[in-house]
C-alpha cells in the first residue's frame, strides 16, 4: 500500500514541476530526477502520467527531447506533431492489413470471423488510402478553401473520388 502512495506522490510532484514550465522551455531528465529523488527514466510511467494529467486538465503538451528531457510545445509545435500521428496510423494500418492477409484458410473461419476479417481489411485499406500524401494535400486544399474544419460528410466525400 505504501508503494502506491509513493508512486502517486512522485507523479504529483512531477505534475507540479511540469505545470510551471513555460511554453518552449525544456526540463532536463536530471532536474526531473532530482524532483522525485530517483532516475525518472527508470520510472517513465510517472513522467508520462504527469504529462497526461497536464494535457487533460491544463491543455499543456510536452514532447520528449531525446536524451535531454521534455519540452512544452507551443501551438505550432502541437499542430506539427499531428503529422507523426498520421504517419503512425498509416504504418499501423498497412502492417495490420499485411498481417490479416496471412490468413491461410479464410473459408475455414467461422462466419463472424470472416466478417470481422473483411471489415478490418476494409477499414485498414481506407486508412491507408486516406493518409496518402496526395489525398492529404487535396484535403488541405479543401480546408484552405473552406477556411475551417470540414464536416465528416465533406471529408469522406473528398475520398470518394
Amino acid at each position: 500500500m505504501n508503494a502506491i502512495r509513493e508512486l502517486s506522490l512522485d507523479r504529483q510532484m512531477l505534475t507540479e514541476r511540469l505545470e510551471k514550465v513555460a511554453i518552449g522551455e525544456t526540463v532536463t531528465y536530471a532536474e526531473l530526477s532530482e524532483v522525485i529523488g530517483r532516475e525518472v527514466r527508470m520510472c517513465r510511467h510517472l513522467l508520462y502520467g504527469a504529462m497526461h494529467t497536464l494535457q487533460r486538465d491544463n491543455h499543456m503538451i510536452f514532447d520528449t527531447v531525446m536524451n535531454v528531457g521534455v519540452k512544452r510545445q507551443d501551438d505550432s509545435g502541437i499542430v506539427a506533431g499531428g503529422d507523426a500521428y498520421i504517419r503512425h496510423i498509416r504504418r499501423t494500418s498497412r502492417t495490420g492489413a499485411r498481417r490479416l492477409s496471412c490468413v491461410d484458410s479464410f473459408t475455414d473461419l467461422p462466419p463472424d470471423r470472416q466478417i470481422q476479417h473483411n471489415a478490418n481489411m476494409s477499414l485498414m485499406g481506407a486508412f491507408t488510402s486516406m493518409t496518402r500524401r496526395k489525398k492529404r494535400k487535396e484535403l488541405e486544399s479543401r480546408v484552405k478553401e473552406a477556411q475551417d474544419k470540414l464536416s465528416l460528410a465533406k471529408t469522406l466525400e473528398l475520398f470518394q473520388k
